[in-house]
């Protein structure tokens, strides 16, 4: 009888944790001043409290006629990866593009992070955004982003991945989504002593201010995941292109079996993290109490 009380607390130990899906509230630490304004909790190296991260980039994607039908259709498979340089969201940097802010900036109006304008920046890259088309869309499955530091003094730092485990293209929507890992800890030089990437990327935990890093860390929480939503600006959505033959479609080019198009996208990323729910730890409580009230008869 006591080893079941044991196992039933246990349980609710784990339970606990579990809630509803949310978005957190996250900012940035720079580790230094660059700008001379003040941000969350009136420090002048923290960005303000924010919801989103948004930006404009360009990507470029290899479809392969896997199928051998010459048209672009089910189960021909297509690697998405970062176009820097595509008009009209080049970026600064080579192969790098800048997160913004909604709501509160870095200083100016979009791309207020952007190295180096403003200093340092913290931004992302990607090569291997992998999946497979279907009759309606596109499948992701798979994929990197890599989500950098930069300033005069650290170039193009590397500070942890996004990991996608799953996407979609449907009617012009384009969603991604996955989870946060493969923290680099990496030392920064020109900062506050002991600075290192793991100490940039804050989020908000049921009221307490952790690192990504932090947060991840944490016994018996789930990782910090994160949502990725995004339209094509220019119309040249892989939807429209869906039973078009290669060849004839101005938009592709034929290159040895594989067909590249390049696209602007308008996108935001939010991060979540379960917290625990009061509700659930109230009755997880009151299931206790009545283990106990049987323990006690037996």
């Amino acid at each position: 009888m006591k080893l079941k009380l044991v196992k039933t607390a246990l349980a609710a130990t784990a339970l606990s944790f579990a809630v509803s899906a949310h978005s957190n509230d996250i900012y940035m630490d720079a580790g230094k001043d660059y700008n001379g304004d003040t941000g969350f909790g009136g420090l002048a190296n923290n960005t303000d409290l924010f919801s989103l991260l948004t930006y404009f980039y360009g990507s470029s994607s290899t479809i392969t006629d896997t199928s051998g039908d010459g048209l672009v259709g089910t189960g021909d498979t297509i690697v998405s990866s970062l176009s820097p340089a595509i008009a009209p969201n080049a970026c600064a940097g080579a192969n790098i593009c800048s997160f913004g802010t909604s709501p509160g900036d870095f200083g100016g109006a979009f791309d207020g992070n952007g190295y180096p304008a403003f200093g340092w920046r913290v931004g992302f890259d990607f090569t291997n955004i992998t999946g497979t088309l279907s009759g309606t869309g596109i499948n992701f499955s798979a994929g990197t982003i890599k989500v950098i530091f930069d300033d005069a003094s650290n170039a193009a730092v590397h500070m942890f991945d996004l990991n996608v485990t799953a996407g979609s293209i449907l009617l012009g929507k384009q969603i991604f989504t996955g989870t946060v890992g493969n923290f680099q800890g990496t030392a920064l030089a020109g900062l506050a002593v002991g600075h290192t990437t793991d100490d940039i990327m804050h989020i908000i935990l049921g009221g307490v201010d952790k690192t990504f890093k932090e947060a991840d860390d944490l016994v018996g929480v789930e990782p910090i995941s994160f949502e990725i939503n995004q339209t094509v600006q220019d119309g040249k959505d892989l939807f429209t292109l869906l039973g078009t033959t290669y060849v004839s479609n101005g938009a592709l080019v034929a290159s040895g079996g594989n067909f590249s198009i390049t696209a602007n996208h308008d996108s935001n990323t939010r991060f979540s993290i379960p917290e625990p729910a009061p509700i659930a730890l109230m009755g997880l409580s009151l299931l206790g109490l009545g283990f106990m009230r049987r323990f006690k008869k037996a």
